[in-house]
């Protein structure tokens, strides 16, 4: 996917940390709110969400 600041997403959610460090929890959250509370999986929210929400939610960041 080649939109600016997924690479970083990408490595987050990959990132075992957040499976005690719930710090992030209200990125994934944002990305899909249902999807979150269901699974907790970064990496699942961030392979489901649509492109333009992540483009969306990346452009509020800055």
């Amino acid at each position: 996917m080649e939109i600016e600041g997924f690479d970083s997403l990408a490595e987050l959610a990959l990132d075992m940390g957040w499976s005690w460090n719930h710090v992030t929890d209200h990125l994934w959250r944002q990305l899909d709110t249902k999807l979150w509370k269901i699974t907790h999986n970064p990496w699942g929210v961030l392979q489901t969400v649509s492109r333009d929400r992540i483009e969306h939610l990346l452009a509020d960041a800055y």
